[in-house]
């Protein structure tokens, strides 16, 4: 067992498990910012994620994780928490038996349902926590490259350049801030029977719902008749609602596309895996740009 795994179980084990010892069974793929191990104790099943990167410069703050964890496990909209630990970032949850939730077959209209059901659960939070705007997070990204490569930094500008146009009819449109994930690669969403629910909050912030429907629609790469099939099982039909939704998708592509440069500078060697996201993001933007809201 990692020393860093042990040395959290020194320090903190529930009351009703203090007479168990942990026992390491897996560990699971490593994330962009944080290691992920599932432990038996007393048995039950826990996932305990530890971060390993500069978590300020990808804009996490582990405190309004934690508040935002609080609210959203009462609502049983994520992964039962166990233990949180701001400081540090380490955070323990129950394992949930899942599968991915399918966008494809004879269950994809049904997924849809969910997922915009599970959405507007989620946006519909009262919660007191700071508004991330996404322009923001854009910039705070591009000043990050600025500390890379000169091909890195050429790189980024040379896509938000191209993205401009589309950033400033963004900047334009009005919504209601809302409590969003932030993050919903398809890893992130857990098809349990039943429910849906979200992991790995550490993204979430007030902010445009929109974005959060952009990340359903690319990530799992929902068609036109899907995407206005979403659109209508939200609450949002119509025209104004899909060019919002078409800003949204080139956002998140953008964003993930300047993480990743970002992610790709700070290590002493490459990924391939990581190589192989950025180019998927870079060549997913370019097709938006290219065909525009209609493609």
């Amino acid at each position: 067992m990692p020393k860093a795994l042990r040395a959290l179980f020194e320090r903190w084990r529930p009351a009703s498990m203090s007479d168990h010892a942990p026992v390491l069974e897996a560990v699971f793929s490593t994330g962009h910012t944080n290691r992920n191990f599932l432990v038996r104790l007393a048995g039950e099943r826990l996932v305990v994620r530890m971060p390993d990167a500069d978590q300020a410069r990808f804009g996490i703050d582990r405190s309004v994780e934690e508040k935002i964890l609080t609210c959203v496990d009462s609502e049983a909209l994520c992964a039962p928490v166990m233990y949180c630990e701001p400081s540090t970032g380490v955070l323990v949850t129950r394992y949930l038996s899942s599968r991915a939730l399918r966008f494809d077959g004879p269950s994809a209209e049904r997924s849809i349902s969910r997922i915009a059901d599970t959405l507007s659960r989620v946006h519909r939070i009262d919660i007191d926590v700071p508004a991330v705007r996404l322009v923001d997070r854009i910039r705070h990204y591009l000043r990050e490259t600025s500390r890379c490569s000169d091909a890195t930094r050429l790189r980024a500008r040379r896509w938000s350049d191209a993205c401009s146009p589309i950033l400033e009819k963004y900047m334009l449109s009005r919504w209601r801030p809302s409590l969003c994930h932030n993050d919903l690669v398809a890893a992130n969403i857990l098809d349990i029977g039943p429910q849906v629910r979200l992991i790995d909050w550490e993204y979430a912030a007030l902010g445009d719902p929109f974005f959060d429907l952009a990340a359903v629609v690319e990530e799992h790469g929902l068609a036109e008749l899907d995407r206005e099939l979403l659109l209508l099982a939200y609450g949002e039909p119509g025209p104004d609602a899909y060019l919002r939704l078409y800003h949204a998708r080139v956002i998140h592509r953008l964003l993930g596309l300047l993480w990743y440069l970002v992610r790709l500078d700070c290590q002493a060697t490459r990924s391939e895996a990581m190589d192989a996201a950025l180019k998927r993001h870079e060549h997913a933007l370019a097709s938006l740009l290219k065909e525009g809201v209609d493609g």
